[in-house]
């Protein structure tokens, strides 16, 4: 037999539950704040350290609807020796260990992903 849940008590469920669905909300933008700043630093080794000429922030991140809680940090470099692909990895990896950073350089990549990037990306 299920007992009706008086009315305060049903209030004060869904108070809890908007305070949690904001708190999550405002954990997320956090995120996706940190995730920003994360790859303006990548940006910024990669030109510094590995002479990337130009680079473009594609994926998740540059949708404020797309990003989730998995979302990493997806880059498409320019000029980034092949021999220099690992080690740029390994270098900005360091930079967070929970939002992680991929890397592909444009020479390997499929025209179908760069046609993608040059109308979605966002250049750092």
């Amino acid at each position: 037999m299920k007992l009706p849940v008086p009315v305060e008590r049903m209030e004060q469920y869904r108070e809890t539950a908007r305070m949690r669905r904001h708190e999550r909300e405002n954990c997320l933008k956090y995120r996706r704040d940190r995730a920003l700043e994360i790859a303006a630093e990548a940006a910024t080794i990669l030109r510094q350290y590995f002479s990337v000429e130009r680079i473009v922030l594609f994926g998740s991140l540059v949708s404020p609807d797309g990003f989730h809680w998995r979302s990493d940090i997806d880059l498409v470099v320019w000029g980034l020796a092949e021999r220099d692909h690992y080690r740029a990895v390994a270098r900005l990896l360091e930079l967070d260990h929970e939002i992680s950073v991929d890397i592909i350089r444009a020479e390997a990549a499929k025209a179908s992903l760069l046609e993608r990037i040059a109308r979605e990306g966002m250049p750092l």
